[in-house]
């Protein structure tokens, strides 16, 4: 069996066919228990997020990662990205998807052309937005809500629980992770869930010829730096409750199997193809396109 994930952002579409010489498959080192710990002074932890090294391409473990950084520069974006395939009791068939991105600046392009946002934003204060979709396939039911809204920073961080939190107008959730398990719960007025997610200390630390440092790839032009690590191996059970084309509430349990992509950095590439594969043997692909820059991880 082989598991297909393609990512469902409206930006990004599959090409199969790779050809650029920048293209390279290289097996991650971390594909394994080891959450490696790197720490430099320029990695210092603040109220209002992590800091971050692109020069000398250190990072920490993936347990303290999870955590919100601060951005550095104007390009910066992070984000928290969870894709799940999953069954009920009898068999019915969803797929789950849930991320969360963060620009912490006014004047980062994106936010800078919502006039009206960039306008209000303050400078201890982020752009959050949340993204949610789910499908179930026996009945051909989807369902997908952004969200957004203008948040402090230091309210997204559970030092206590190691969780991500926030709350937008219409979704309020939490991201939660120890280095071994995760737990992820929303709560919106279409859709809720409650999952909870085993194996999350399989890691796999994205790697490029570019940099040829794990947990870093080119993202777009020259100069585009992304920190990025998968959690491709996630056991997830729980329950979701969500709103059919009936108007009815069903609530059920489900379980299944879940990829979790953690990325950071400071890029302007706004459209990229991305796919990820995982095989019935334990390997795990991951492929990008970015601008003719291609990469895969294995």
């Amino acid at each position: 069996m082989v598991i297909v994930e393609l990512s469902l952002l409206a930006l990004l579409t599959l090409s199969t066919t790779i050809t650029n010489d920048n293209f390279v498959l290289s097996q991650s080192p971390t594909m394994s228990n080891n959450n490696r710990t790197t720490v430099t002074s320029e990695t210092k932890n603040t109220s209002e997020g992590l800091n971050y090294d692109t020069k000398k391409m250190t990072h920490r473990s993936v347990k303290e990662e999870w955590q919100p950084h601060l951005g550095q520069t104007n390009s910066f974006v992070e984000w928290w990205y969870f894709t799940a395939s999953l069954h009920d009791a009898v068999g019915n068939k969803y797929m789950l998807f849930d991320t969360i991105f963060k620009y912490d600046s006014k004047d980062n392009p994106f936010v800078a052309a919502q006039q009206d946002v960039a306008a209000k934003m303050e400078p201890e204060q982020a752009y959050v937005m949340s993204q949610v979709e789910l499908s179930n396939y026996n009945e051909g039911f989807h369902f997908d809500e952004v969200d957004w809204t203008l948040t402090d920073r230091i309210s997204m961080w559970d030092i206590n629980n190691n969780s991500l939190v926030y709350n937008t107008p219409k979704h309020t959730g939490l991201w939660g992770y120890d280095g071994k398990n995760l737990l992820l719960t929303l709560k919106s007025q279409k859709l809720s869930f409650d999952l909870h997610m085993q194996r999350g200390n399989q890691v796999m630390w994205a790697k490029d010829r570019t940099y040829n440092k794990e947990g870093f790839i080119q993202q777009g032009l020259s100069g585009n730096v992304s920190f990025y690590y998968s959690l491709p191996s996630l056991i997830v059970s729980g329950n979701l409750t969500y709103t059919d084309e009936s108007g009815s509430n069903k609530t059920i349990e489900v379980e299944g199997q879940g990829w979790v992509d953690r990325q950071w950095g400071d890029f302007l590439t706004y459209a990229w193809e991305w796919a990820s594969w995982r095989f019935n043997n334990g390997a795990r692909v991951n492929m990008y396109n970015f601008d003719g820059h291609q990469v895969g991880t294995y």
